[in-house]
């Protein structure tokens, strides 16, 4: 349930860091898999016995944008997958690389080859057996561009065969195999320091049925009939999407074939319903799980029943200029509105201290910088910065945001306007904002970022020349593509150090503050793991009756 606070909440985790490069560099042959590990934060209190039936409803603030399981949009979106399909390996709420449809796997000692061992007897809901075939055709999708304009394809590229393929000179990707009905193989070109926390990570492919969808060719399958219309979809996962109603609610129904064995809960509902409502909902038991608003976090802990789970998200919210607009490239006018946030005053008293400053593009203190600068609030700087770039103060900047940023909005257009930086703030709904944002039509606009990579490599894909802020810098994607090949950990540190000094003075797009989440769940609700971490081990959760 990643994502409760706003759609941009995520976190990484992984292999500890020195057996992942250890492995990446052939230095292991195997690695064995163990079984789910224990929760970061448990509900109940003491041992709760686990009772199998009820329903859990759940608030959530959108409805799902799609229904593809290779675009990993948001929360929403990834709370359907969870519960419906299932990965070749994930991670526990501590972060760690558990099984899910793989229940081993082995690195060859160049670090070229990587071999899943996978669960035998699995089945999809219709009886078809889940096998190394529905892995190929999942993983092939996946590295299409087409297959999901948020997907894994640039992640999986490495994979030997993929240029091929994508041209048209071949009609599979070589590096994709199976070997037989449970056995699954990846070969890469070169050696990735990345690929396992990639797979096991938010850009993961959860897996879809290669006897329903091999028909489709890949270039529809984005807009099918499969990802756009719930009724009758077929899965793997703990549980099978039912009944859904658009920007209503969905209803997903227990799946008694799920290969891990049978869910507890009968039936989880998820609800579309605005922070407000609720967490009016929540208090009247009309749902059993809500975010809980930072402006609401204060009052909420007097509340008996409920119960509150924090926890730091990792995930960062920030700000961004079009970088194709002349006006507006100089990087002391993105100083000089950093400078005029008075950002620890916003945390304290706008956000109620669920949040704290942050100036790294990376969302995780191992991989923060020592040499990154931190702008405190200097309004008198600001002018300064912004007069030295010879700004106009008569020049009125459309911001355009979404909702989780609606508490930012009174803050930074009076905090600009002190330091003569006018601007127009829009806001949108979410989806007419990811439009905006993916079309490049904004000039002052919201990003968020951090918790959403497992591997600092992944923001790749967001300094790119037609992405994000349209920033152009060769240098940085140079380094990028050096953080990802290069195993040494030092090493790999470095350079990614290196890559945050160049953005943290150039300020394309740059964190403003790392969210704390707070979460409120009915005290019915026991035997939850949970944490930041987006695979939240549904099946395992329970009510009391």
């Amino acid at each position: 349930m990643r994502d409760m606070m706003h759609d941009d909440m995520a976190q990484r985790g992984g292999l500890s860091r020195r057996t992942m490069f250890k492995v990446a560099a052939g230095g292991a042959a195997a690695t064995v898999l163990s079984v789910a590990g224990a929760p970061c934060q448990s509900l109940a209190q003491g041992t709760p016995v686990a009772t199998p039936g009820g329903q859990i409803t759940l608030a959530w603030g959108r409805y799902p944008l799609t229904l593809n399981p290779l675009n990993p949009i948001g929360g929403i979106e990834r709370t359907v997958w969870q519960l419906t399909s299932a990965r070749l390996i994930n991670k526990d709420v501590n972060g760690n690389i558990i099984p899910d449809f793989a229940e081993s796997y082995e690195i060859s000692p160049d670090g070229l080859t990587y071999t899943f061992k996978l669960v035998t007897g699995a089945v999809w809901s219709d009886g078809t057996p889940v096998t190394a075939r529905d892995v190929e055709f999942t993983y092939t999708r996946a590295v299409s561009p087409e297959s999901g304009e948020y997907g894994a394809s640039a992640n999986l590229a490495v994979i030997e065969g993929v240029a091929d393929y994508l041209s048209g000179a071949a009609s599979s990707v070589s590096g994709i195999k199976v070997i037989d009905d449970a056995t699954f193989q990846i070969v890469l070109s070169q050696p990735d320091a990345s690929m396992l926390n990639i797979i096991a990570g938010y850009f993961g492919p959860y897996l879809i049925p290669a006897h329903i969808l091999e028909s489709i060719p890949v270039a529809e399958f984005a807009n099918s009939d499969y990802n756009a219309n719930p009724a009758g979809r077929v899965g793997m996962g703990p549980y099978l999407l039912s009944e859904a109603e658009k920007d209503q609610f969905l209803v997903f129904t227990r799946n008694d074939t799920y290969f891990r064995g049978k869910a507890l809960i009968d039936q989880f509902n998820v609800r579309v319903m605005q922070p407000d409502v609720a967490l009016a909902a929540l208090l009247s038991s009309e749902v059993d799980v809500a975010n809980i608003p930072a402006t609401q976090y204060s009052a909420m802990q007097e509340e008996e029943n409920v119960r509150l789970v924090t926890y730091p998200t990792h995930l960062w919210n920030g700000l961004m200029f079009n970088m194709t607009k002349e006006d507006l490239t100089d990087p002391r006018i993105h100083q000089a509105v950093v400078h005029a946030l008075d950002r620890q005053t916003f945390v304290d008293r706008i956000l109620g201290g669920l949040a704290e400053p942050w100036d790294s593009i990376f969302g995780f203190e191992q991989w923060v910088s020592p040499n990154i600068v931190h702008y405190e609030y200097d309004p008198e700087k600001a002018k300064a910065l912004l007069a030295e770039a010879g700004w106009d103060s008569d020049r009125v900047v459309e911001w355009k945001y979404y909702g989780p940023f609606r508490e930012l909005a009174p803050v930074l257009q009076q905090s600009l306007a002190d330091i003569g930086f006018k601007i127009n703030p829009v806001e949108l709904e979410t989806a007419a904002w990811v439009d905006a944002q993916m079309a490049g039509d904004f000039e002052f606009s919201v990003v968020g970022g951090g918790g959403m990579i497992d591997d600092p490599s992944e923001l790749l894909n967001n300094f790119k020349c037609d992405v994000w802020s349209r920033y152009c810098n060769q240098e940085v994607l140079d380094l990028f593509e050096q953080g990802r090949t290069t195993v040494d950990p030092t090493a790999r540190k470095a350079i990614y150090d290196q890559i945050q000094e160049i953005i943290n003075r150039d300020l394309p797009w740059f964190p403003l503050y790392s969210s704390i989440a707070a979460v409120g769940f009915n005290p019915r609700v026991n035997a939850v793991a949970y944490s930041s971490y987006d695979f939240l081990f549904y099946h395992q959760w329970s009510v009391t009756a």
